[in-house]
């Protein structure tokens, strides 16, 4: 299952879809109470976490970097997880969480995690479009040890490893990772490849997308 992509679908044409329907449609926050760790509960959170959404889609370069950086570099984004992250009718939900990599060029290591998530509906290629009350108080949801590593990153294209829980649910297996722009200073993390065997639960395909500046 691929995050929304037909077959043959390139990462780069997903990228212009979503943000094309960003611009023209926005995001607005909604929702109730609950805490999610970032204080004024998960209302806050969610748009927080919107707001960093619509930053960093437009940034997108969609291009793969030419090389690698150098030194230890800092990125911070977001991350949406769900069964499904493909639009459809009704529209899927999925949770959406913030993702903190700290990457060590000079040793090639990759180390990625992710908190504070919170339970939302999904709409366009897709978005995020209020909270979901459903699974917790507010919208809500507790998350352990979120973690997506890779200690041998020696191209633009690499293979994080995923591990811990979100409301419970395990996280394992691989997805696809790439650096974009002429610096490498954008990471983009995709369940989209032939060997990737990201998993949301026990042998349980799933989709996952992660973007980070």
């Amino acid at each position: 299952m691929g995050v929304g992509f037909n077959s043959g679908e390139s990462v780069e044409m997903f990228i212009r879809s979503v943000v094309s329907v960003a611009a023209l449609v926005g995001l607005t926050a909604c929702g109730g109470g609950g805490d999610s760790g970032l204080g004024g509960g998960a209302a806050a959170t969610f748009f927080q976490l919107d707001q960093d959404y619509d930053r960093l889609l437009p940034a997108n370069p969609g291009t793969t970097a030419p090389a690698l950086g150098s030194g230890v570099v800092q990125f911070s984004g977001i991350m949406l997880v769900g069964d499904d992250l493909n639009p459809s009718t009704p529209a899927p939900n999925a949770y959406f969480g913030r993702v903190a990599i700290t990457m060590d060029f000079d040793n090639n290591d990759f180390d990625g995690s992710a908190t504070d998530f919170v339970y939302v509906t999904l709409a366009g290629t897709p978005f995020p479009t209020g909270l979901d009350t459903s699974e917790g108080v507010g919208g809500a949801v507790t998350s352990e040890d979120v973690k997506f590593v890779d200690p041998n990153v020696t191209s633009p294209v690499f293979s994080p490893v995923f591990s811990g829980t979100i409301n419970g649910i395990e996280l394992g297996g691989t997805a696809r990772g790439e650096f974009l722009g002429v610096s490498a200073d954008y990471v983009e993390i995709f369940e989209n490849c032939a060997t990737c065997t990201f998993e949301f639960g026990p042998n349980k395909d799933a989709d996952v997308t992660i973007f980070a500046n």
